[in-house]
């Protein structure tokens, strides 16, 4: 690419991996790729590729890399391009816990208790009534744990809210609904 008509925009670096992708520090992909209709476009011509929201909330985009198409998340790519690979036992972290906030300001290769921590602290870890799988609610909870210190046997308890007597169990000695 040493043409100076087919430089690399300023802020933009070549994906690792297909020098027909670049990414910038906020996580804007530029194409040159024609995808196999004939000769790749100049730098100066590039297209932008629009990101989509996964599953998950997380963007991604479909790219050509090599001869397949991929889905790849944008905030791991912005890490691989400008920091490295991924080391072992580690995953991308948002620090502000905004999955739309792809800047490498806001991302770091961290392990997967941090990445945890974080969803802790940012309140985006479904927790309580927010978790799908809840049958109890907060104010239930608090019911539980009073009839509990009233002496009301965790048997009886869990008979009356439907749930299992481990779950009284955990509610009551805060191993579960820690946050209430």
């Amino acid at each position: 690419m040493s043409d100076s008509n087919n430089t690399i925009p300023e802020g933009f670096r070549v994906i690792p991996g297909d020098h027909r992708y670049a990414i910038s520090e906020n996580g804007t992909i530029l194409s040159v790729c024609s995808c196999g209709k004939g000769k790749d476009k100049l730098w100066q011509d590039a297209n932008r590729v629009k990101p989509k929201k996964d599953k998950d909330g997380y963007y991604v985009v479909c790219l050509c890399l090599g001869r397949k198409k991929r889905t790849i998340r944008i905030h791991q790519m912005v890490l691989l391009t400008f920091i490295g690979p991924c080391p072992d036992e580690m995953e991308c972290r948002h620090l502000d816990g905004n999955r739309g906030n792809n800047h490498l300001s806001n991302l770091a290769w961290g392990t997967k208790t941090e990445n945890g921590n974080d969803r802790v602290l940012h309140e985006t870890m479904p927790r309580g009534e927010r978790h799908h799988k809840v049958k109890l609610t907060e104010e239930s909870v608090m019911k539980i744990r009073t009839l509990a210190a009233e002496g009301k046997s965790q048997k009886s308890i869990a008979k009356e809210f439907s749930v299992a007597q481990s779950n009284i169990s955990d509610i009551v000695r805060r191993h579960t609904w820690t946050h209430i």
